[in-house]
């Protein structure tokens, strides 16, 4: 079925999905049952769990995009930062506490920052390269690719660059600016939330839905992390996602970096086995 929806999914245009939307929501299909809000895959969980349609979720089933479950955002250094925004920790100190964080992770390559130091391939990468198993890229992309949308974001809370992306250090891509830049976006965001609530808007936060035969947990995708932490920290108990894709442990030898062997199917499980348990940090800061 899912492979059958993907492939449908390709072909339909934004009308096709609003109605696809409409009928989800009209048949509650968005809304988790009881036993399915505590982690069991049900009868309808299957329809309920379409990639590219929306879905209410809880956040005691949730993992931060570092892996770490949201009831436990102290061990995510991310979302410690976050815990002390809240909490009115000056700036001056939440800046200086981002920066030695980074510092610390400049020195790291993707093997370190995942747990496989012994990975031949990641650990000749720097950390902000690493990929999953299951993303569909590979780390020679990623490392070619990443600092352009890097920059990009940066830009789009107000920090510039002198330099082009080819001559981008890594003293500036770990640098006391960009931990600026982190700390006043979730300021930003943080005084909007406040000021103004939670708004209704078509701009979804994103998740991977993780399935092990018949339990399941979601981690967050590549967008609206800052709002998945401060909506849990702000005491939200769920919210509405776009399902971005399904990771199921049982296939996992067949996802993109353990065929082209980047991982080995035990690092794979490894890795899985983590994140579904939420003890496991997978990404850096950058």
């Amino acid at each position: 079925m899912e492979k059958i929806y993907n492939k449908l999914n390709k072909r339909l245009k934004l009308p096709i999905k609003k109605i696809i939307f409409f009928l989800k929501t009209l048949f509650r299909l968005d809304q988790l049952k009881l036993r399915e809000s505590k982690g069991e895959i049900r009868n309808l969980s299957q329809l309920k769990f379409l990639p590219k349609t929306i879905l209410n979720v809880p956040f005691n089933l949730g993992r931060s995009t570092r892996g770490i479950s949201f009831e436990n955002l102290e061990k995510d250094l991310v979302g410690k930062q976050f815990i002390n925004q809240l909490n009115g920790v000056p700036q001056s100190t939440l800046i200086n506490n981002y920066f030695v964080i980074l510092k610390k992770e400049s020195e790291l390559n993707a093997g370190d920052v995942i747990n496989l130091p012994n990975n031949n391939i990641l650990k000749n990468y720097p950390a902000w390269a690493v990929v999953m198993p299951w993303e569909r890229i590979d780390i020679t992309k990623k490392y070619s690719e990443y600092i352009k949308l890097f920059i990009k974001n940066r830009k789009k809370h107000g920090l510039i660059f002198d330099n082009k992306v080819s001559d981008l250090t890594k003293k500036e891509i770990y640098s006391h600016e960009i931990a600026i830049s982190h700390v006043v976006q979730t300021q930003k965001l943080l005084k909007s939330l406040r000021e103004n609530g939670i708004k209704k808007s078509s701009n979804y936060p994103r998740i991977f839905i993780l399935k092990n035969n018949e339990k399941w947990r979601w981690i967050m995708a590549t967008e609206g992390n800052h709002r998945a932490y401060l909506f849990y920290l702000l005491g939200l108990k769920n919210f509405s996602v776009i399902i971005e894709g399904i990771i199921n442990k049982q296939k996992l030898r067949s996802c993109y970096n353990v065929k082209n062997g980047l991982y080995s199917l035990n690092e794979a499980e490894k890795i899985f086995d983590g994140i579904f348990d939420g003890s496991i940090y997978i990404r850096g800061m950058i």
